[in-house]
């Protein structure tokens, strides 16, 4: 994670030691520059990216520094020696409206060469004036400190809480009718508000339903804890609008995946809030159908981001004048009662337009937030947790048809004063030790508690045909085989020439994606990560190829530009943007198990130190000579590509028992850096002069 990588680059630890009788530690990776008016300033020893620096500072507990008054920008710029450094004004999200990384207003703002290509603030050392810069700069930065609040000794999974609905969730509230202090984005809280159209990461958006008041009640009460907050709803919009399938839930699905995408830690999801049902107050049809289209729509939801559990808070509706408000109402109370993890946010009495009877105004949709929260604080805390085990992926033996599967369901916690008996068992799937041909296979449990407290988990098995390639690689997940080829996901993040060096050196390359079915095969084993395959433009803008040399058939990029030329598959719609050669990404490795079915068997070479290492000579200008060892009469094939992945040359060979220097003609390749690819996935680096 982004964030391992930036502690592991700061060397972090914490020295609480207060400093001149203030709560601000001494932080290893940073110079104290001192204390003003309650905070304290911090100098980075090392240069990252601004937005790094953003995520670093609030790992810290601080934020990059916020400046407000000329004696504060003073007071920074005379501590900074000879440092040019990243400050927290940006337009990242807006050009040309920037705002502080921690919410503040803007009192003071002295920048110049704000552009579309420079969104970040740097404060230059000579007359403490701001200029912009791009996003791939690299500077020290300055850390502010609320010196009231120690930095957080260890990280919690973030928590997600998703606002959805119809118009009295986008809401009636007025922006402008809003004390100050409300409009500001709390330091703990990351916001994906989509409003019509149109995305916001702040309260900017004029209007707001009860998101407002909640994420500010919420975030006072947890300051140490990190939250998401996602919103995605639509005025007018009837429960049949929300069913899966639909637009409504598919946007709302995308815009949850997306927000989660852009997380660099581990998350929980904490709550669902709902308010809609209006539109189907006024329909006998619709109404009678609202509980069972609900139910659907919040079972299908659970299912699809991998939580039964998550909380859901529903906003009674109670809309006048309409004929059958009583029967949605009806409906929302009874998915409660049958819905532990569920309860009902009451809107009697809530304040609404004059005008406009249906919707609350300003001061009903800071109060119907407030009763969000309130309802959220009463859902049950569970104290007990079955864990499964982790899915399991098998791959039958060459001739045979099925395969034993044993697991142990003795994993579990439990914080019951009554005893420590936990009653387990099998609701679904197969008996562990059963034999399991090919196929996929699911699995669940059920267990209780002495205290009645109830949990199930489930697991998957994976059960695949004898395939010549490897099930493991070490570095890589198994993501599964498909039209004869397997895929593997690197357990590291790279950029994208060094992913496809390394997929090279594995016998591979990245993946090609020449179908609409391959491209959603891979899309299914993604799991929520954005990875790099073999789709490129380096050579020439707008000339897309594949590094394996394949012709493209299939083209889903996007952002395609002079600055990005590597394509990243998302993993909510499997689409491929197009980024710069410096963004860092866990890879996809594809082998081609017809061609590591003709390659030699690994007992068919064996190891020699008479045998010279390494190819020679390197440089090389004319023949490139390569070492070879085998145990019996083989044929093999050499194959040369650029470090772009195109293939300048294919021979196949024959190679007696023994020891042999095969012999490359590469006169007339251009000058430059290639690999030669051997048997058993053997790549060598070397430079044509």
């Amino acid at each position: 994670m982004l964030r391992s990588y930036l502690l592991a680059l700061f060397g972090m630890v914490f020295f609480l030691t207060p400093i001149l009788g203030d709560n601000c530690p001494v932080i290893a990776g940073f110079s104290k520059m001192g204390d003003l008016d309650g905070h304290g300033y911090y100098l980075s020893e090392n240069k990252i990216t601004w937005e790094e620096a953003n995520l670093l500072s609030q790992e810290l507990g601080g934020y990059l520094v916020s400046i407000s008054t000329q004696d504060e920008n003073e007071f920074v710029r005379e501590h900074l020696g000879n440092d040019m450094v990243f400050i927290g004004l940006n337009d990242k999200n807006q050009e040309g409206n920037p705002q502080w990384s921690n919410g503040e207003t803007i009192s003071l703002n002295w920048s110049s060469n704000n552009n579309d290509n420079n969104d970040f603030a740097v404060m230059n050392f000579w007359n403490g004036h701001w200029q912009f810069g791009n996003k791939w700069e690299q500077r020290k930065f300055v850390m502010e400190m609320d010196c009231g609040q120690s930095p957080p000794t260890q990280s919690s999974p973030v928590q997600v809480f998703i606002f959805a609905g119809q118009s009295n969730m986008s809401g009636g509230g007025m922006s402008n009718e809003l004390d100050p202090s409300l409009k500001i984005v709390p330091a703990n809280a990351t916001l994906h508000i989509h409003f019509y159209g149109y995305d916001y990461t702040d309260f900017s958006a004029g209007n707001f339903g009860p998101e407002i008041e909640f994420i500010h009640e919420i975030t006072n009460a947890n300051p140490t804890q990190k939250f998401l907050f996602i919103k995605y709803a639509w005025g007018g919009t009837g429960m049949n609008q929300w069913m899966p399938g639909t637009t409504h839930y598919q946007t709302l699905k995308n815009k949850i995946y997306q927000a989660l995408g852009g997380l660099n830690s581990d998350y929980e999801l904490s709550g669902f809030l709902w308010m809609q049902g209006e539109t189907d107050a006024f329909s006998p049809y619709d109404s009678g159908l609202y509980g069972q289209r609900f139910t659907t729509m919040i079972t299908s939801l659970r299912n699809e981001l991998g939580d039964s559990d998550i909380p859901v808070l529903i906003g009674q509706i109670d809309p006048p004048n309409s004929c059958c408000a009583a029967t949605v109402r009806a409906a929302e109370e009874e998915f409660v009662e049958n819905d532990a993890y569920s309860r009902l946010v009451l809107t009697g009495g809530l304040s609404r337009h004059w005008s406009d009877p249906i919707h609350y105004n300003t001061a009903g949709q800071i109060d119907l937030g407030h009763r969000f929260f309130a309802s959220y604080q009463s859902l049950p805390h569970s104290d007990f947790e079955l864990h499964c085990p982790d899915n399991i992926n098998k791959v039958l033996e060459e001739g045979d048809h099925k395969v034993q599967v044993s697991w142990a369901m003795d994993d579990f916690t439990s914080n019951c004063d009554l005893g420590s008996d936990v009653d387990v068992s099998q609701i679904f799937g197969m008996a562990s030790g059963s034999e399991f041909e090919k196929g996929h296979y699911d699995v669940t449990y059920a267990a209780m508690d002495e205290c009645q407290n109830k949990d199930t988990c489930s697991f998957t098995i994976d059960v695949s045909a004898f395939s010549p390639c490897p099930s493991t690689i070490n570095g890589f997940k198994k993501l599964g085989n498909y039209n004869g080829h397997s895929y593997f996901l690197s357990e590291t993040k790279e950029t994208w020439l060094e992913a496809h060096e390394m997929a090279a050196e594995q016998g591979g390359y990245l993946a090609t994606l020449s179908s609409q079915e391959e491209n959603d095969f891979l899309q299914g084993q993604l799991n929520q990560q954005m990875v790099f395959i073999g789709l490129n433009d380096q050579m020439g803008e707008g000339q897309l190829t594949w590094t394996n040399g394949e012709t493209v058939s299939l083209d889903l990029s996007y952002e395609n530009n002079e600055n990005n030329d590597f394509a990243v598959m998302n993993f909510w719609a499997g689409t491929w943007q197009m980024v710069n050669k410096w963004v860092a990404k866990p890879y996809v490795l594809e082998l081609d198990c017809a061609d590591v079915s003709t390659r030699l068997h690994e007992n068919d070479f064996i190891t020699s130190n008479q045998i010279p290492s390494e190819i020679s000579p390197n440089p090389v200008h004319s023949y490139l000579r390569v070492p070879m060892e085998s145990a019996t009469n083989q044929d093999i094939l050499l194959e040369i590509f650029s470090i772009y992945g195109e293939r300048f040359l294919a021979e196949k060979r024959t190679v007696s028992a023994g020891t042999s220097i095969q012999e490359l003609d590469v006169k007339r390749l251009p000058n430059g850096v290639y690999f030669v690819r051997m048997p058993l996935g053997r790549v060598a680096r070397f430079v044509k002069d």
